[in-house]
């Protein structure tokens, strides 16, 4: 299984052997951490979010690792992730924010955000997907760390205590 997650997210980290080191210790200690803490068993609200798999983990460390900005949005938005996935999937409402179009950008995160999605988004079960996916929980356990006195943004840094 690990080695099927380390293939999914080696394009998004560009196929660096460092990189892909560092995902694979992050991966570890993450998995440690989901299953200690229950990130993996019984979730909230069954007919709103599927159950967090290690896959979606496998996602979601690979995003933070490459694309730290995207989750630290996620803390404020909620949702970029599912508004991304849909919008590669081509089942966007065609209102894309510019932050939306900004992460759009990037072919890598596109292509790890839809890796083994069914196409046609009639499957938001899959294992894979993050559309359902209660980022909210994961971010308790996981939060993103930025430096004290900075607020990340998708294109810029603004230095608060200047």
């Amino acid at each position: 299984m690990v080695k099927d997650i380390v293939r999914m997210v080696a394009p998004a980290l560009d196929y660096n052997p460092r990189r892909i080191k560092q995902f694979i210790n992050c991966f570890r200690l993450g998995a440690i951490v989901a299953s200690r803490t229950g990130l993996f068993g019984p979730f909230r609200d069954p007919s709103k979010y599927t159950a967090f798999t290690p896959e979606q983990l496998g996602k979601l460390i690979a995003i933070y690792l490459r694309y730290p900005i995207l989750l630290t949005e996620a803390v404020a938005d909620h949702e970029p992730l599912a508004r991304l996935e849909k919008i590669t999937l081509h089942q966007g409402d065609g209102s894309a924010s510019e932050v939306d179009r900004y992460w759009n950008s990037k072919p890598m995160l596109m292509e790890l955000l839809v890796h083994d999605v069914d196409s046609s988004y009639s499957n938001v079960l899959s294992s894979y997907s993050l559309a359902n996916l209660d980022i909210d929980r994961y971010l308790k356990v996981s939060p993103p760390i930025t430096a004290h006195g900075h607020v990340a943004t998708a294109d810029l840094e603004i230095h608060v205590n200047d």
